[in-house]
């Protein structure tokens, strides 16, 4: 029961993991952006 509640979390904190790296990229690459082109 243990191990299968470790499996649910893991399957619920990579996806999240995913959009956390994504969002952080698209707001470096506006960051950046917005530096250059100022």
């Amino acid at each position: 029961m243990e191990e299968n509640h470790r499996l649910i979390q893991w399957g619920v904190i990579r996806p999240l993991l995913a959009i956390v790296q994504w969002w952080t990229f698209n707001v470096t690459v506006i960051i950046t952006n917005k530096w250059i082109f100022q």
